[in-house]
């Protein structure tokens, strides 16, 4: 067994001289499943229909394996590797693992789990993706005595388990912060809306500063009644706090009233080139642009710049065409120093308002309500860059507008990092695991060790 892997050896000394390697076939019948057509599935069935994938395709009312039985697909997901706790139907894109021989069926699984990428490199690729069950036959791995395997499966168990409760406790919080988030951002961008009931308090830190956002406890009270009280109260002290009590001075403006609308246009994705005049194509909003932009993804020719639509430093860019209401108008602040070409199926919007607080209020609930009844198409949801000049946005003071986005800001750069760095803790949970499972599966063939041993004291009294 690996020198770094004493776990078991402490429980098992037995092993210190490794254990004996076994092809799969002599210690299992690799089977193939039954086939099964989709017309006699039902939904009141409650035994899982496995085919192409480890995703049922279906339920049935009788099954052909029982439970604690692994089974790889063969076809279609071929080389994924599965085990049902629950009696269940092996189709015949399914291979099991049958008549087992001095070897546990969980034990399998996990050890097949450390074979994924040789799995994967015998699938063989065509329209429909296959897998032999001559590979799995051919397959060595270590057979270490049933109390080793049953240890090593229950170890494996429980990191398994916790694995899935720290995903879904993270996912939760990156999901609870999401609707956190969205919600002191709609309240901020709402002037005189009611509270009702609000996400728990919180304190959020960024760059050494700290900004208190409390619950209103169900108290009803105007937006900047509350921006003072909740989200500002630091704000009284450091000269900024007067910017804050003009919220009699917020005034509903139409966007029409404050901007003027035009349509981009003039070049397509063929018309990007290496080096040249910076660009945003209306595909790019939904892929890779935020809130605001000072760098382009993309640059086109001179030639073609010139005879481009093009939005100014400050001018709001929003996509007017998606697949879906939800998508569509999403856009962004461009703060960048110089002009851009922007793509069609796109507005330019020119204002005198501060930027990022529009391109936040474009993001708002208040501004959803309004745009999907403006959208239209099936396939294709468009809204019309004229109609945009009816939308009705509140226009506090400028002074103002910057203290929201500076908190906006901080909880969007906030919320950013948890997105980033949430996944990334799953990821590493994840990584940490395949370690610990691979250590606990990695044993030396048998005999190897005393072998090495004795050679190696051959070597030293040789020496002397």
């Amino acid at each position: 067994m690996s020198g770094t892997n004493n776990y078991l050896e402490k429980l098992f000394p037995e092993l210190l001289d490794g254990v004996e390697y076994k092809t799969l076939g002599e210690v299992a019948t690799v089977n193939r499943g039954v086939r099964v057509t989709r017309d006699i599935l039902n939904k009141e069935g409650k035994i899982p229909v496995y085919q192409n994938a480890l995703t049922p395709l279906g339920y049935f009312d009788k099954s052909n394996r029982k439970k604690d039985t692994t089974f790889v697909i063969s076809a279609g997901a071929a080389g994924q590797i599965g085990y049902s706790e629950i009696d269940f139907w092996a189709a015949d894109d399914c291979f099991t693992f049958d008549d087992l021989n001095g070897v546990c069926s969980k034990y399998i699984y996990y050890y097949l789990q450390t074979k994924q990428l040789y799995i994967d490199s015998n699938v063989r690729k065509s329209s429909i993706p296959r897998i032999s069950r001559g590979v799995f036959n051919k397959l060595q791995l270590p057979v270490p005595p049933l109390a080793v395997q049953s240890e090593i499966v229950r170890v494996l168990d429980c990191f398994t388990l916790l694995t899935a409760e720290l995903t879904a406790e993270l996912t939760a919080e990156l999901t609870a912060r999401k609707k956190q988030y969205e919600y002191y951002r709609d309240a901020l961008l709402t002037p005189g809306a009611d509270t009702g009931e609000a996400a728990s308090s919180t304190v959020i830190a960024k760059n050494g500063s700290a900004t208190v956002i409390a619950n209103p406890e169900g108290v009803k009270q105007s937006l900047y009644a509350r921006f003072e009280k909740d989200c500002f109260a630091a704000a009284r002290n450091d000269g900024k706090a007067a910017a804050l009590m003009g919220r009699d001075e917020v005034i509903w403006k139409t966007l029409g009233e404050i901007a003027t609308i035009i349509r981009g246009g003039n070049f397509q994705k063929k018309d990007f080139v290496e080096n040249g005049l910076p660009c945003i194509h209306y595909g790019q909003m939904y892929t890779h642009f935020g809130t605001w932009a000072n760098k382009t993804l993309t640059f086109v020719s001179k030639e073609v710049f010139e005879k481009s639509k093009k939005a100014e430093p400050n001018d709001i860019v929003m996509a007017v065409t998606s697949e879906n209401v939800e998508d569509v108008c999403k856009c962004t602040a461009w703060l960048g120093n110089v002009p851009i070409a922007v793509s069609g199926h796109t507005a330019i919007i020119h204002h005198n308002q501060n930027a990022k607080y529009l391109s936040y209020y474009f993001q708002s609930s208040g501004f959803y309500t309004q745009k999907v009844k403006l959208a239209h198409g099936t396939k294709v949801i468009e809204v019309t860059p004229d109609k945009l000049k009816g939308i009705t946005i509140p226009i506090p003071p400028l002074a103002v507008q910057e203290r929201i986005v500076h908190v906006l800001d901080n909880f969007d750069a906030i919320c950013s990092d948890l997105k980033i760095g949430l996944p990334a803790e799953i990821e590493a949970r994840k990584k940490q695991y395949e370690y610990y499972r691979d250590l606990l599966l990695n044993f030396e063939p048998l005999g190897t060790v005393l072998a090495q041993a004795s050679k190696q004291a051959s070597k030293q009294a040789s020496s002397n």
